[in-house]
């Protein structure tokens, strides 16, 4: 890259990682783009420049989740082992994502609602769509090698089953860590990563051959 090149993507840098800790701490609806240019220390302008909407912005962050999310996915085609086993380890690895990355698997959830709402465009929200087809296929190659192999059911619907995994997933990130201890209240002993686990666990004895 050249200076300039790297200037730019430099600075690019910066208003994300500005953006994160406001979009992370407050909300995306809390959150101005005012009040990104300040914490980015970059005129509202120059934020602009990079960055064509509030949506756009948040989809660059999305889509480092997303990336990371693909990452483990496509591992487990790498790996060799039964589809079921995968699967298990897609969940544990999805756990661990939670706990290291909190905050990114909740942006992709976000980000899916803003775009359901908005027809909002640009580079970054592209290739959000792109990377979770990407997932999308990845998963469906997966389930196909189960059936191919007998280690999953046959007559399982492959799409409804991605669907009912994407939508396991979207659904653990959004939900209010206050509404998940009002829901267990009289349940003693039972964590938010346990109920994540259990779930993908259900999926896979529903499916496994």
């Amino acid at each position: 890259m050249t200076k300039k090149e790297l200037e730019k993507e430099r600075k690019r840098e910066e208003i994300i990682k500005a953006a994160e800790d406001l979009f992370f701490s407050e909300g995306f609806d809390a959150t101005s783009m005012d009040a990104i240019a300040k914490n980015s220390e970059f005129s509202k302008r120059t934020v602009y420049k990079y960055f064509i909407s509030k949506e756009e912005l948040y989809a660059a962050i999305a889509y480092k989740g997303i990336m990371i999310l693909s990452g483990i996915v496509k591992d487990s085609l790498k790996s060799g082992s039964k589809v079921t086993d995968a699967m298990v380890n897609i969940s544990k690895n999805l756990i661990n994502l939670r706990k290291s990355n909190k905050n990114y698997p909740r942006a992709i959830s976000c980000l899916l609602s803003l775009l359901a709402k908005s027809r909002s465009e640009g580079e970054h929200i592209t290739k959000c769509v792109s990377g979770l087809n990407d997932i999308f296929n990845s998963l469906k190659e997966l389930l196909e090698r189960g059936k191919k192999d007998g280690s999953i059911k046959k007559e399982i619907d492959i799409t409804k089953t991605i669907f009912s995994i994407q939508m396991i997933f979207a659904g653990i990130y959004s939900i209010n860590q206050n509404v998940f201890n009002f829901m267990k209240k009289n349940v003693h002993n039972i964590s938010y990563d346990e109920i994540f686990e259990y779930n993908f666990n259900l999926i896979t004895m529903a499916i496994k051959r």
